[in-house]
């Protein structure tokens, strides 16, 4: 604070504190109203997404492994603010599920609509195709719940077959009753032959069944290929990035990668050290839907195994009377599925498990030597995916997307931040918490000084001239003007 010759006292007072004084004074004192023009703000980023930004223009650039779905840019408009819908970006959570329908006619097994083929041809058996009957169906179980967003239908293009019309997409948890499920999209119209139709849900659904339906029409149902897509999983990207994919056999489900090596074998220890070399395990832990997954997905792979017996991470504890067997972590297993007739320790020496084909994929207890078995890893990426940015907010600089690391959001000056400022990359491969906002802070006018007067200057200062001595302290949290101690 420094004095004039007049004795007014000068204070300058910088940051939020300082914002809200100027707007505050600019109210109260303004004789003709007149305000700067509006700008917009950092434009908001939706989840696994990247921003480009071309002045008045915001385009988004979805991460590898997702599909980006609405306008990929929004623009800044005259009145300060960014009109256009924000599209996502999401991956598809279908591909390898388990399926159904209504009925099966000429090779057309449900499973050719999510084998990750797109080809519009049934030649060969390569799309789904029913029986001509009333109000035909399709299902695929995601086997967990997933936000749903859309739904891509990919329809058959040749040999004259009924196009379809009328679709109907539902998604929920009901297996039993899949029409009583919410409903996603309806599209009254026809779908044209050979084409890709995407039908958003009017909003998100959570749900781990997704179904298909002609409704009121009688005819025959064929899809080539159908994606769901949400942004609550991550990409096969995320798990093998760049060209590393194509040479990787990679699933993923449940936020968690699945790297199948079926092309060589190796014995329990080798094996789990292969996996531990590249940062994860020998997989372990699963039960339920994830077991249901490990087996359709080795299901698939059963041509190529030149074993049916693969490694798992579960091994019983030392001791030739004991019976207890713990994952390589060291949970107890309380309930092993195996498989008929086992374990029966032959030789005493069987004290590892595997997933064994001609049993269902259920367990089987074997040697730990056995050097030519295959085995699956299991592991969460390094990383995780670009987060989310609302309107106004940035992320300080430097960052990065790291597991563990910490990102902090920031406001502009004259706003506050609505909720926690930090995020975290868990171990998972997702972001802690939720994006914050930003709040304008708004004082109201200030009131006039007893016995003393303001005045704004174009440089900024606030000049007062009073004939006691009155303190200006900044705190960001109030939001109300209060006399002693003038603050915002």
């Amino acid at each position: 604070m420094s004095r004039e010759p007049d004795g007014r006292r000068r204070r300058w007072c910088p940051g939020l504190a300082m914002s809200a004084i100027l707007a505050a004074v600019v109210l109260a004192l303004s004789a003709d109203g007149q305000n700067t023009d509006n700008v917009c703000g950092h434009p908001p980023v939706p989840v696994n997404a990247k921003l480009v930004r071309d002045g008045a223009k915001a385009t988004f650039v979805c991460d590898d492994g997702y599909r980006l779905f609405g306008s990929e840019s929004i623009t800044c408009s005259s009145n300060g603010a960014w009109t256009g819908d924000l599209p996502f970006c999401g991956t598809n959570v279908a591909v390898h599920k388990p399926t159904n329908q209504s009925t099966t006619a000429r090779g057309g097994s449900s499973g050719n609509a999510n084998d990750g083929d797109p080809t519009t041809v049934h030649d060969g058996r390569r799309c789904t195709e029913t029986l001509k009957e009333p109000s035909p169906w399709w299902s695929v179980d995601l086997l967990q719940p997933y936000p749903v967003r859309a739904v891509s239908i990919t329809t058959r293009g040749c040999c004259g077959h009924q196009p379809l019309q009328d679709i109907e997409i539902r998604v929920g948890n009901s297996s039993a009753e899949l029409q009583r499920n919410p409903l996603c999209s309806w599209f009254p119209g026809t779908i044209e032959e050979g084409t890709t139709k995407i039908l958003s849900c009017a909003r998100q659904i959570v749900g781990q069944h997704v179904f298909l339906q002609l409704v009121g029409v009688e005819g025959s149902l064929s899809l080539c290929e159908v994606e769901v897509y949400s942004t609550e999983e991550f990409s096969i990207d995320r798990c093998a990035p760049g060209s590393s994919s194509a040479k990787t056999d990679v699933a993923v489900f449940d936020n968690k990668c699945y790297e199948f090596n079926v092309n060589r074998g190796a014995s329990f220890a080798d094996a789990r050290q292969k996996c531990q070399a590249t940062g994860g395990d020998i997989v372990y832990g699963f039960r339920g839907s994830s077991s249901t997954f490990l087996a359709a997905e080795l299901e698939r792979r059963k041509s190529r195994l030149k074993t049916q017996l693969i490694w798992i991470g579960a091994q019983k504890e030392p001791g030739l009377t004991s019976r207890t067997w713990k994952w390589v972590n060291g949970d107890v297993i309380t309930k092993p599925t195996w498989g008929k007739d086992q374990p029966n320790n032959y030789n005493g020496e069987q004290n590892c498990v595997v997933l064994d084909g001609g049993r269902e994929w259920l367990w089987n207890d074997v040697g730990c030597n056995l050097d030519y078995l295959h085995w699956i890893c299991q592991y969460t990426p390094t990383t995780c995916g670009s987060p989310d940015i609302k309107v106004n907010s940035t992320i300080a600089s430097p960052y990065t997307f790291k597991v563990s690391s910490v990102i902090e959001y920031v406001c502009p000056e004259g706003h506050a931040t609505q909720g926690s400022a930090k995020r975290t990359c868990g171990s998972n491969g997702f972001w802690t918490g939720s994006a914050p906002s930003c709040k304008y802070v708004d004082c109201g006018p200030l009131n006039g000084i007893e016995n003393g007067t303001i005045t704004l200057e174009d440089n900024g200062m606030t000049t007062f001239q009073i004939d006691g001595q009155i303190y200006l302290q900044p705190e960001l949290q109030s939001v109300k003007w209060r006399r002693q101690k003038d603050m915002c």
